[in-house]
């Protein structure tokens, strides 16, 4: 289990101070509170990997901070955690109460813990805690109070000594042991070796063992003080400090930078050099949090981790500026400083302060102040040896501790030195107006002399040009060019430039110089003025050069060509060489908690390329000739990559060594980075681009967080970079990845979408094609059908043409056949009147004659000719018919086929008659027999079904 604490580093300093000691100052000190990094306040052991992250024993578990973040591994049972030890990058040893193991991340990215104690018996460790850690050849080595456990990666095995043992510690590739009641041993070969001369040592307590000169030894003891051990036998170390060092019960120590830092139980630390003087001592009276020091570490940077009864503190050797910081205002905010042979000036809003100078060591006493100048100081300047004072109550001359008020005219801003008609003077501002100096006849100091009249404007800050003009600054607005008069009483000539003589605004115009000559800051630029035509102009030259500077709020000039910039809370020293300007150097105050004093930000050059950086809480100075070794820059650490889906599933990934190919599948195009800087000693910032998605980088911030959300599938790069408090850039960390693309997006699916895509036009092309060859054959179809309906209104036009034909041939042959019913009717009546002349004549009509020519008649009556020519056109009218009915009804007789031929013309019995040469019964009688040859019934219509046949 493991508990996150994301907090973020307080550098407001609360709990924290800076100061300035010895040649090299006092270093900065903070202070970790519990609150801070969320655990117990005891603390045990100290360890750090390769990219600086610390890890700390605590009584909570195992604490970790990356520099901007702590975290808090709590153990499978809860135990507190007594030692530590990084032994590789990705392994972390502890020790606890009957347990050991280390912390590792699996392939995952997630820390675990593997123990190592669990396959020993337990009767091995039992009541035991593992105090030290150490390593040698390969092996890693547990201690307790009664045993040694050897870890060679693979199986445990057990060094039992005689008797219990105090520490385990190692120096020059050696573990050392102290036996309780037998003295210092040597671990070799996995056996305990006794030091020769050890054996007085039986009944004190070794707490360290270091490298001293040649092959020699420093040896830590809580009863004997510190011994020189040289493989022979043991001497005393005689330094001065030796009997307060046992006063303060030595608990531990290390070798740091040439020098031995001792930590103690009562004490604090105490850091002196192998000739054994004392060079620093640090304790809860300069801020230290607590004197008991558990364990003590020197981090790669040549700076020190301290473990302590309550809380955990840093201390930082290898910043470039020195610190007189106090976070309880005890000298107020500083507003200006001077240094001469004996003393450090300092003018603060309480008065004036004297820091002698120890030159034997290079060091300041405890600040004085001058009484009679209680009160706000605004300048400090020494002018041919004489100290002068600017104050809120007048002007005060200072001589070996007594002050002498040379003016009362009240708030001395700003002096400087000028020459008018031969003449030296110095020019003051103040509330109210411009005041002379001169030098005095008697003693050959400076002393009032007059003031200006005819000018009366609260002015802060002057300066003087090349040809004389006093260039004054107003309070709140614009700034004066000023020419005296020759008795230098009144105001020769005076123009006033603002906004409309070339400002960017109507407010405050601060003057200063850049090499001698004369540049002015409003709204954030600077300008310089052109005497040829006396105007206001844009320093193009200088702010081209400046660009990345923000919002410049001051100019000061330096020495050697070199000036500083003010930006808000952040400082830049500049050199001008011909038409090119450098950088020299930058901070950031605010990153460290600290501030200008609210609306009046000055730096004063010093002697010796030294200059002080006024505080609203203190002051620092600033070497420019102290060299810093760029070991001691702090590096990026990607601490965590998290990739999650939209439904909040989330997975840590593993930050392996190997390029990996880093590609994730698009259900998890969210990602999380998570960074941090070893720069422990300010409040980091970092700025970060995605490209891929962006094109610029983000602004600076202390942000160590990066959430990415719903990114479209490509490849990105992930870039973060941070910089020092004095703006030079750390190596940036960059981790390039893919979001692969969904699979309606991948290769197979565009290979599949170009196929488609084939098919589709193939498909579209047969598609066309096939309506085409419809609308072809729809257009041939209505040609067809055209020439169809044409053909049928032509076959029926021709039908009714032939049905008309059809028609009148019916009629003719109806007609054709009443007529020759008509005239077989006309013959029989005529055959009929024959044979009644033939009876009645009684044979008066020769018989044979009549009998012939009734013969004659009954022929053609009965001719066959005619039936055969009504048959035939019958036939071609009713094609078939005849055929037909005999197919179908084949008893029909030849009478039946002329009944049925005259039946289909509508004839009416009477009409068929004639044509029958039979009587109309004769005719009934026929249709009788026909309707039963054709089987009709009796309901069925003949002639319609023979019209219809």
């Amino acid at each position: 289990m493991r508990t996150f604490l994301k907090i973020e580093l307080l550098l407001s300093f609360l709990f924290s101070s800076l100061f300035l000691y010895s040649g090299n100052g006092k270093p900065l000190i903070i202070n970790y509170t519990k609150e801070i990094y969320g655990a117990d306040n005891q603390n045990w052991s100290l360890s750090s990997d390769i990219n600086g992250i610390m890890y700390i024993a605590n009584n909570k578990g195992l604490l970790e901070f990356d520099g901007s973040n702590w975290l808090l591994n709590k153990m499978p049972e809860g135990e507190g955690i007594r030692s530590v030890l990084v032994e590789n990058p990705t392994r972390v040893y502890i020790g606890a109460y009957e347990e050991f193991g280390y912390w590792e991340k699996n392939e995952k990215g997630e820390k675990r813990y593997v123990s190592l104690s669990k396959s020993i018996p337990k009767v091995n460790i039992h009541n035991d805690e593992i105090w030290r850690i150490d390593s040698l050849n390969g092996n890693i080595y547990f201690q307790s109070f009664s045993t040694i456990f050897k870890y060679d990666g693979h199986e445990i095995s057990i060094i039992n000594p005689e008797s219990s043992i105090v520490l385990l510690l190692k120096a020059r590739a050696r573990l050392f042991i102290h036996l309780i009641g037998k003295g210092l041993h040597e671990l070799i070969n996995d056996k305990l070796v006794l030091l020769t001369g050890s054996e007085f040592l039986a009944n004190d307590e070794v707490k360290f063992v270091l490298p001293y000169k040649g092959n020699e030894f420093l040896i830590g003891t809580s009863e004997n003080g510190i011994l020189i051990y040289n493989n022979q036998g043991f001497s005393k170390w005689d330094v001065p400090i030796a009997n307060l060092i046992i006063d303060s019960k030595i608990n531990n120590g290390i070798f740091l930078n040439k020098n031995y830092v001792i930590g103690t139980i009562t004490n604090g630390i105490f850091i002196i050099d192998e000739n054994g003087e004392l060079k620093h001592h640090f304790n809860t009276s300069n801020f230290l949090q607590n004197n008991t020091v558990l364990a003590l570490y020197a981090n790669k940077y040549g700076n020190l981790w301290v473990a302590l009864d309550r809380g955990i503190d840093y201390i930082d050797f290898n910043g470039q500026l020195d610190f007189y910081v106090d976070p309880f205002y005890t000298i107020g905010s500083v507003y200006t400083g001077v240094l001469d042979e004996k003393n450090l000036w300092i003018g603060t809003n309480k008065g004036l302060y004297k820091y002698s100078i120890n030159k034997t060591d290079n060091t300041f006493a405890d600040p004085e102040l001058i009484d009679g100048t209680q009160g706000q100081v605004w300048s400090l300047d020494i002018i041919d040896n004489q100290l002068i004072c600017g104050h809120t109550s007048g002007t005060f001359s200072i001589k070996e501790g007594s002050v002498l008020r040379i003016s009362s005219i009240n708030g001395g801003y700003d002096i400087k030195r000028m020459t008018l008609n031969n003449e030296n003077i110095l020019v003051q501002s103040t509330y109210s107006s411009l005041v002379i100096y001169k030098k005095n006849g008697k003693n050959n100091e400076w002393e009032f002399s007059n003031i200006v009249g005819g000018f009366i404007e609260p002015i802060p800050n002057i300066e003087i040009d090349h040809l004389g003009n006093i260039w004054a600054s107003h309070l709140k607005r614009g700034i004066f060019k000023i020419q005296l008069n020759n008795t230098l009483d009144s105001i020769k000539s005076i123009k006033y430039f603002s906004k409309n003589e070339g400002f960017s605004n109507e407010k405050e115009v601060l003057v200063g110089k850049i090499v001698n000559r004369i540049v002015f800051v409003n709204g954030g630029s600077i300008y310089t003025y052109d005497d040829l035509n006396d105007t206001i102009l844009l320093y193009d030259l200088v702010n081209s050069q400046l660009r990345e500077k923000n919002e410049i709020k001051k100019l000061i000039e330096a020495k050697e060509n070199q000036f500083w910039i003010i930006e808000d809370q952040c400082l830049s020293l500049h050199k001008k060489e011909n038409e090119t300007i450098d950088q020299i150097f930058s901070y950031d105050l605010s990153r460290q908690g600290l501030y200008f004093p609210s609306d009046y930000q000055q730096i004063v050059p010093l002697e010796n390329r030294t200059h002080l950086i006024c505080l609203d809480n203190g002051f620092a100075i600033y070497n420019q000739s102290k060299d810093i070794d760029s070991v001691s820059f702090p590096k990026l650490t990607m601490r965590n990559v998290t990739i999650s889906k939209s439904n909040g599933d989330s997975k840590q990934l593993y930050l392996s060594a190997t390029d990996e190919k880093n590609a994730f599948p698009f259900y998890y195009r969210n990602i999380q980075f998570t960074f941090s800087s070893s720069e422990l000693t300010v409040k980091p910032v970092y700025r970060f681009i995605l490209k891929g998605l962006y094109n610029d980088y983000s602004s600076w911030a202390n942000e160590s967080v990066v959430d990415y959300k719903r990114l479209p599938y490509g490849k990105y790069e992930f870039i973060v970079q941070s910089k020092t408090i004095e703006g030079q850039l750390l190596q940036p960390l960059v981790y390039s990845f893919e979001i692969l693309p969904p699979f309606y997006a991948t290769k197979l699916a565009f290979v599949f979408y170009g196929l488609s895509f084939a098919g589709l036009i193939v498909l579209s092309f047969i598609i066309f094609k096939k309506r085409l060859e419809k609308i072809r054959k729809r257009e041939r179809e209505k040609r067809e059908t055209a020439i169809l309906k044409g053909k049928q209104e032509f076959m029926d036009l021709k039908n009714r043409s032939l049905q008309t034909e059809l028609y009148y041939k019916n009629v003719q042959l109806a007609n054709h056949a009443l007529a020759i019913g008509t005239k077989n009717d006309l013959l029989i009546k005529l055959k009929n009147n024959i044979k009644s002349q033939l009876i009645q004549s009684n044979n008066n009509v020769p018989a044979a004659f009549l009998i012939k020519q009734i013969s004659l008649l009954d022929r053609y009556i009965s001719d066959e000719n005619e039936w055969k020519t009504f048959e035939n056109y019958f036939d071609q009218i009713h094609q078939g018919f005849f055929k037909r009915l005999i197919e179908q009804y084949p008893d029909l007789t030849q009478g039946d086929l002329k009944l049925c031929a005259y039946l289909r013309l509508n004839l009416s019995s009477k009409e068929i008659s004639p044509l029958l040469n039979i009587s109309f019964r004769g005719v009934e009688a026929r249709r009788y027999r026909l309707r039963k040859r054709l089987n009709f019934e009796h309901d069925k219509n003949l002639v319609e079904f023979l019209i219809k046949f």
